[in-house]
């Protein structure tokens, strides 16, 4: 099976050199599929990498295309409609593959004939400071969303994914025109839902890691998950999900409300998750960290417009 590897870039330089180097040096060579592996690296604004950086191509089929800004779930949809793999595993620019991440995506797909996507592990990716360490133990997209009842997944990660590519063809792929650029957030979860929704069967594996740079800075906790609430707020608006369905708020002032009175309830409850962990200094100054991500979160989903 021919495979691509697809990746939406914006702006970052470092982070992409660090994960075409993580490509380069995976277990299963890419020679080996001789000409059966292409690398897409979709330029998602006016800033082209090509420019800003002497890739190590040695070992690999490399693509790139340059476009105006659209987003990531436009980036991601040019990568499909360029690709010739049968396979397309997604990474974004701020993660790095461990070496035997494409042996083993690859290899789920081979073993079985059934599945349509597969979502790996994802990893938080060694830096010093404290937001980092915050984000080392909570982790919260270390592997795709279940449901509590079924066990069946409601949401892979595109940060660490694969699907057959026919699979997202027959659905059109990626919903740019609601996901645009303004929305950051929420294309993966819909992307899940509409596979899901066809009758697509989905698999974790978690042996398949992937290394995910967070923000390091204190002020970037509220406005991330502010994002991922406003990108879960238009999916259930978008696809009339009923959002306690997804163990979010309905959209009403008492739910609000309640939402946002209950933040010394979080606190405490994030007290005891991080005592167990850490110091009682870290443990206060990450639940403290817990609850801006909550109050960032429910602002998204709740508020912003």
């Amino acid at each position: 099976m021919k495979i691509t590897i697809g990746i939406p870039h914006h702006r970052s330089i470092k982070s992409i050199r660090r994960l075409i180097n993580g490509l380069n040096n995976q277990k299963i060579s890419l020679l080996d599929f001789k000409n059966e592996v292409e690398v897409i690296i979709v330029n998602d604004g006016k800033e082209s990498v090509t420019s800003k950086i002497d890739f190590n191509v040695k070992n690999l089929n490399l693509k790139i295309i340059n476009q105006e800004n659209g987003g990531v779930a436009f980036a991601r949809n040019k990568i499909i409609d360029s690709a010739l793999g049968d396979l397309i595993f997604f990474l974004d620019d701020d993660c790095c593959p461990k070496e035997n991440w494409l042996q083993l995506m690859y290899k789920r797909f081979l073993i079985n004939k059934k599945i349509d996507g597969v979502g790996g592990k994802i990893i938080p990716l060694p830096k010093k400071g404290l937001v980092n360490e915050y984000y080392n133990i909570t982790n919260r997209l270390e592997k795709p969303t279940v449901d509590r009842k079924t066990g069946e997944i409601i949401t892979i990660i595109t940060a660490n994914c694969g699907f057959r590519i026919k699979a997202l063809r027959s659905i059109g792929g990626f919903d740019q025109k609601t996901f645009n650029k303004n929305v950051f957030g929420g294309e993966d979860v819909d992307l899940t839902y509409r596979l899901k929704r066809e009758g697509y069967v989905l698999e974790y594996e978690p042996e398949a890691i992937v290394f995910h740079e967070y923000p390091d800075k204190f002020f970037t906790i509220f406005s991330k998950y502010a994002n991922y609430g406003h990108g879960m707020k238009i999916y259930c608006l978008t696809r009339n999900i009923d959002p306690k369905s997804i163990r979010q708020p309905r959209f009403n002032i008492i739910s609000c409300i309640i939402y946002f009175i209950k933040f010394p309830t979080i606190l405490k409850k994030s007290y005891l998750f991080f005592r167990k962990r850490t110091s009682r200094l870290k443990s206060i100054l990450f639940s403290i960290f817990d609850v801006i991500r909550y109050i960032g979160h429910g602002y998204g989903f709740l508020i912003k417009n």
